[in-house]
């Protein structure tokens, strides 16, 4: 949120999953939208600072991008390991 970096889309997608991040742990508290109605604005919950984040429509597609760009920092999930069969018990 670094007013001194130029927006692109990655930037905007990743500010608005982490608002929805802080907004869940009660850090940020939404306040409405902004007057043109292109941002939503959030109040931090301590230091009563507003923030307008880029309002981008929540859709599968948001979420499936935001994965992939946080793929690069922390890797692709693991596949699930097979666990060992058990031997079958004899009577």
């Amino acid at each position: 949120m670094d007013p001194s970096t130029d927006p692109t889309p990655e930037t905007d997608r990743l500010v608005r999953f982490l608002a929805l991040l802080l907004e869940r742990k009660r850090l940020l508290r939404p306040k409405g939208r902004s007057a043109d109605g292109t941002k939503d604005v959030y109040e931090h919950a301590k230091t009563k600072q507003l923030h307008e984040v880029p309002a981008i429509e929540l859709s599968s597609e948001f979420f499936i991008a935001v994965r992939e760009q946080l793929s690069v920092l922390v890797g692709e999930p693991k596949a699930p390991e097979a666990a060992p069969a058990e031997p079958a018990a004899t009577a």
